[in-house]
């Protein structure tokens, strides 16, 4: 996982649970191979759910 792969997912976690879960940023490293990083890009935010109107 990319540092900023790791800050992205950080949001998704309970505040609570930030700092815990931060320390674990050590271990993340920059990508430097260009197919890891469109890969990373690409799949760094799912899609939206679909929205229903009623």
């Amino acid at each position: 996982m990319r540092p900023d792969e790791f800050l992205r997912t950080l949001a998704l976690f309970p505040p609570p649970l930030h700092d815990r879960a931060l320390t674990l940023r050590a271990f993340t490293r920059p990508t430097h191979c260009d197919d890891c990083q469109r890969i990373g890009d690409a799949s760094a935010w799912p899609s939206p759910p679909p929205t229903t109107t009623s």
